[in-house]
């Protein structure tokens, strides 16, 4: 099913006319379906990237190195599938090399490509611990996101500094407390 960029920008209207009670044909207001649809091309272009070519270039781990690579203090935003409201969070994550390394900024671009879709913060763990093991195939990896999301805070429970933290291991970190504990550690402290 293909829907029109007219088709979109027109529930939009439908949206702004119910939720301003039939105001939405102000003059401050006329253009604003065309800037929604602009927004969202930008906010859900996660849907667009082509995860092959983005990610499948890596380089091989000819000097074995055998520690974790982490970069930490990755800041995201989201948008909650459940209320189409932010949600704002950083993520921590390290791999263990095997055969293959990653260049680094493409741990970034994995994140803002999973993060840049309708997400629930879990799914979007997994999402980003598959697309890792796809394409370098790690000892282990290790995720840990701590995010705030405006369905808490916005709305229902109005809950403004509240955040919700997940992790996710797998390989080496799964098994080896040790390395489990070591990537915890080196978390900055917010």
């Amino acid at each position: 099913m293909s829907i029109s960029r007219s088709d979109a920008e027109k529930a939009v209207l439908t949206l702004l006319e119910y939720i301003s009670k039939g105001k939405a044909n102000d003059e401050v207001m006329k253009n604003t379906p065309s800037r929604v649809i602009d927004s969202f091309e930008e906010l859900f272009g996660g849907y667009d990237i082509d995860f092959d070519s983005e990610f499948g270039k890596n380089f091989d781990n000819s000097f074995n190195y055998n520690n974790f690579v982490m970069i930490d203090n990755i800041n995201f935003s989201s948008t909650c599938e459940h209320h189409l409201l932010p949600i704002v969070g950083v993520a921590h994550i390290a791999y263990i090399p095997d055969k293959k390394v990653i260049g680094l900024s493409k741990i970034c671009r994995i994140v803002e490509a999973v993060s840049r879709r309708l997400q629930l913060q879990e799914r979007m763990m997994v999402e980003i611990l598959d697309i890792m093991t796809k394409y370098i195939k790690p000892k282990g990896s290790a995720i840990f996101i701590r995010a705030n999301h405006g369905c808490m805070s916005l709305r229902g429970v109005k809950k403004h500094n509240c955040n919700t933290t997940t992790m996710l291991f797998s390989g080496q970190f799964e098994t080896d407390i040790a390395k489990k504990q070591e990537f915890l550690s080196a978390i900055p402290v917010k």
